[in-house]
């Protein structure tokens, strides 16, 4: 299911809900849990995966964790705990959070949830003695004088906005990003995506026009996803504020750097 086109994400999917998905019971500590998987992208060859998806009450099986994931918490809450540490972090409904490849962590689940997600799961260059992440990352929850990236990601019509974008996290080859934005009003050059994006809009309004002139309007809470070559132009009316995660590549990133 590759399409170029920009994805705006439902969270009532037609018929989701309708299949169950295959489970092995190996990764549970105690009974198998229900879920349901509606993938609104996938892309094999890069090992990238978005969609909607839900569970009840479960415990996972403590592991390192096999992908990067960004995700949206439609419904519901989770409890995400160290397995060395033994320390637990919530993540509630309305907030977006990054569970790093290779966090050795167990997912408990008390009561209904409901998520949207981006999973990477190609990490080429990544070394199981290069991780280093001893947390979930809740964009929700930061102090955002954290660290501080730029936006090269679209390029403006006028001068360009003021503007501030804050990176939580990057994967060992900077293949996989993940931050927060903010900017003023703006227009983009209408161009191919030069990365694959999943944005959640958490103030103001933003639309995306595609190269038909087709507009598609994003408010609070609203999620979408755009592939790497779709062509767009991005336009802000008045400020906005987005979480993001986006995946590179290595060329994408020479290409940046120039």
């Amino acid at each position: 299911m590759v399409a170029n086109k920009i994805i705006k994400l439902s969270s009532e999917p037609e018929n989701f809900g309708a299949i169950e998905d295959k489970l092995d019971s190996d990764n549970f500590v105690g009974r198998v849990p229900t879920q349901h998987t509606h993938l609104n992208y996938e892309n094999d060859d890069q090992g990238i995966y978005v969609g909607v998806w839900d569970t009840n009450d479960m415990v996972e099986a403590s592991a390192k964790y096999p992908c990067d994931e960004f995700m949206y918490v439609i419904d519901g809450k989770v409890e995400i705990r160290n397995t060395q540490t033994n320390k637990i972090e919530i993540v509630s409904q309305g907030e977006s959070f990054i569970i790093p490849r290779g966090y050795d962590c167990q997912w408990i689940q008390k009561g209904y949830l409901r998520k949207f997600f981006f999973i990477f799961e190609k990490n080429h260059f990544c070394s199981e003695s290069s991780i280093q992440n001893s947390a979930i990352i809740n964009l929700s929850n930061l102090n955002q004088a954290s660290r501080t990236g730029h936006n090269h990601r679209l390029k403006f019509v006028h001068e360009s906005p003021k503007q501030v974008e804050f990176v939580y996290y990057e994967n060992s080859d900077k293949t996989f990003v993940s931050g927060i934005w903010k900017s003023a009003p703006f227009r983009s050059y209408l161009a191919p995506h030069p990365v694959s994006e999943f944005v959640c809009v958490t103030q103001g309004q933003l639309s995306l026009f595609d190269e038909q002139g087709i507009r598609t309007l994003f408010e609070l809470g609203d999620v979408f996803y755009v592939p790497q070559g779709a062509v767009c132009y991005w336009q802000a009316a008045l400020p906005i504020e987005l979480n993001f995660a986006f995946h590179q590549t290595s060329i994408t990133r020479g290409l940046e750097n120039e």
